[in-house]
């Protein structure tokens, strides 16, 4: 049975991540409104972006005390780094859309998020599942771990010119 404790973190998670997820959206479809010239657009979108970006940020800083204790021990270890870059990124990010800077938030605000997931990979690393599974354990055997390379170069080879090819559309500008 999920405690209750366990259900908030849960649920906390789940609209920190859509929050997130509104943020970085905002944050792009503010830029895109830009380039093609929709003033009005990206004022819109901009307060958006700020609105969410905050409201991630709060969220986040609230998930802290929430951590099990095991975790929130390795974060201040070894994910310390990646939660400082999740802060910087975040409050760099809100500075850049407050002055009208579109460009340069995108890439800023991308590193809220990022952050946050390589704070908890590394706070959770060598475990997959934390006080069940470690990496080395679930480990593929050599007749698949061997060929997985190859594969993944082979999908990369057939996807990034699918990707310039829509990074050109995108990038476009419309007539």
């Amino acid at each position: 049975m999920i405690d209750d404790l366990t259900a908030a973190r849960q649920r906390l998670a789940g609209v920190l991540a859509v929050a997130c997820c509104a943020y970085l959206a905002a944050v792009f479809l503010g830029r895109d409104a830009e380039r093609i010239g929709s003033p009005r657009l990206a004022g819109r979108f901009r307060r958006r972006a700020v609105v969410s970006g905050a409201l991630a940020g709060m969220l986040a800083l609230a998930a802290l005390p929430l951590l099990p204790d095991f975790l929130a021990g390795e974060l201040r270890e070894v994910g310390l780094p990646a939660v400082a870059l999740s802060a910087l990124g975040g409050l760099l990010g809100l500075l850049l859309l407050w002055r009208r800077r579109h460009g340069p938030a995108r890439v800023a605000a991308a590193c809220g998020p990022a952050g946050l997931l390589a704070g908890l990979a590394e706070a959770l690393y060598p475990c997959v599942l934390p006080g069940q599974i470690r990496l080395d354990q679930w480990a593929a055997p050599p007749a698949i771990a061997g060929p997985a390379p190859a594969v993944l170069l082979a999908g990369l080879a057939i996807v990034a010119p699918c990707d310039a090819i829509f990074l050109r559309v995108v990038h476009a500008r419309p007539e």
